[in-house]
């Protein structure tokens, strides 16, 4: 920071915690999901579930996508591929649920990887 910025009668508090703040923001954004998305799109996610929610308390129920994208300025089509860049991820790793299972199921012993088709025998076409 130059020097004469603090000089000019600014504390340096007020300069730091935007930066701070941004520092976390982007920290928060690279890292809170397993396939990370570019800055812009974690910005427009925020400003979607904020306008979600505004809408939901103006209309008294769900807003639908086309008043959602009016409301942000952007199209439907660029709204729903934001939107649908929230779906989590599952881990292969993850352990298999018993049959029969409910809420309080034993684990299985195989996972998900455990499930997926062997490649060892070759094609059948061969």
């Amino acid at each position: 920071m130059p020097l004469a910025t603090l000089v000019a009668g600014f504390k340096f508090s007020t300069y730091s915690s935007w930066w701070i703040q941004q520092a976390v923001f982007l920290a928060i954004a690279y890292q809170s999901r397993t396939i990370r998305l570019p800055v812009h799109v974690h910005n427009l996610l925020n400003k979607t579930r904020k306008t979600k929610a505004a809408l939901l308390i103006e209309l008294g129920r769900t807003p639908t996508v086309s008043e959602i994208s009016e409301r942000l300025g952007i199209t439907e089509d660029r709204l729903r591929k934001v939107m649908s860049s929230t779906k989590s991820t599952v881990s292969l790793e993850a352990p298999t649920i018993k049959a029969g299972g409910g809420k309080n199921a034993d684990r299985g012993e195989l996972s998900l990887v455990d499930t997926l088709p062997s490649n060892t025998h070759g094609d059948f076409e061969s």
